[in-house]
């Protein structure tokens, strides 16, 4: 019986990208495995019907499954191993994980009824010579023309320039545009207070169920029953959640003047905003988030005392970094080269950037 060939020389085989450019721990080159099946399967089943260029999940499922089962041994049943495999893998990968997704990378677009299309093709640009890679094509679809290096399920264009780049056909956006905020963009107190003004709504009234914003932590927002008025001179500032009956919670900011009897004020926050608006209050109220660069046996992490708001992280995925929390602090392992654009990003928060590295 012959030997099956490892994950990494098969992943080779499929992407056309050399062993040494593969810079992956050995789970994640399995879900890199099923991520440019993913990929290859598309375009195999689409290049059959040119007229209908999307894929049901069930059609990219058994074609994953089918092409890779000898060799990753999809994770099955643990309690019956003759049982159908289930497919939590493939699922992680496509769109539903706590690591990297395609979806949330961008290189796939998921639509209603469980169908999905290859993203259009851009390149991120990071340096001067370096480009993430965004698209939902075969990563063969490149290696002839680009040094292609595989990072997580990622993608990096490296030994380039952005002018060979779009040379290529292949449109270039910058890092703000990939992750949706604006170029220069910084969260800051005005920022709150322009988006206050645009966001009132003076028919709000507080009801006896919401909770109020105590302070960011690392594993996420605390909430608690008691209101939390955080002052900046002459005004009170709060957020409230509402949670309400059979239905996703709503959040609000809440302003209301320093005096007697004072008429507050609201504003509901949108989802993607929380985060900002809670970091801001935390840095009014003089509760300091660290970001802290670093080097530790891994490698350079960077490491905060917060969690996030998801534009840091879908840039977390895209550069590759690895998930390595410690310590209290959600905290990545990142490439050297990484370390400029992710500390920019880092820098649109009001948070404490400190550079032990």
């Amino acid at each position: 019986m012959s030997t099956p060939p490892s994950h990494r020389s098969l992943l080779t085989s499929f992407t056309g990208v050399s062993e040494g450019r593969i810079h992956l721990s050995d789970e994640v080159v399995r879900r890199a495995l099923v991520a440019e099946g993913i990929r290859l399967a598309i375009a195999d089943i689409v290049d059959q019907n040119d007229d209908w260029p999307t894929v049901h999940n069930l059609r990219l499922r058994n074609w994953v499954t089918r092409k890779l089962q000898t060799v990753l041994d999809f994770e099955r049943d643990a309690d019956d191993r003759d049982s159908d495999i289930d497919t939590h893998l493939f699922r992680r990968v496509l769109t539903e994980g706590p690591e990297p997704s395609l979806e949330f990378l961008g290189d796939i677009i998921e639509l209603d009824g469980g169908y999905y299309a290859s993203a259009p093709t851009r390149a991120v640009m990071t340096t001067e010579s370096t480009a993430v890679l965004i698209s939902g094509l075969p990563t063969r679809s490149f290696t002839e023309t680009f040094s292609v290096e595989l990072r997580g399920t990622s993608r990096y264009l490296v030994e380039t320039s952005k002018e060979a780049i779009e040379a290529s056909g292949i449109k270039t956006i910058p890092i703000e545009a990939y992750v949706d905020i604006e170029e220069g963009q910084s969260f800051d107190f005005d920022w709150l207070e322009t988006f206050f003004e645009g966001a009132f709504d003076d028919s709000i009234h507080p009801e006896v169920h919401w909770r109020g914003f105590q302070r960011c932590t690392p594993y996420g927002i605390e909430w608690g029953d008691e209101e939390n008025d955080i002052r900046k001179p002459g005004t009170f500032y709060s957020v409230f959640q509402d949670l309400g009956e059979n239905r996703a919670a709503n959040y609000w900011l809440r302003r209301k003047p320093v005096e007697e009897n004072p008429r507050s004020e609201f504003a509901q926050i949108p989802r993607r905003y929380l985060k900002y608006v809670c970091l801001i209050l935390d840095n009014i109220n003089d509760t300091t988030h660290e970001v802290i660069f670093e080097y530790i046996d891994e490698g350079l992490v960077v490491k905060a005392d917060f969690k996030p708001p998801r534009p840091i992280f879908r840039w977390m995925a895209a550069s590759g970094a690895v998930y390595s929390p410690a310590g209290g602090y959600m905290r990545w392992v990142i490439t050297p080269d990484d370390k400029e654009s992710t500390a920019a990003l880092f820098d649109t928060l009001p948070v404490t950037i400190i550079d032990n590295s």
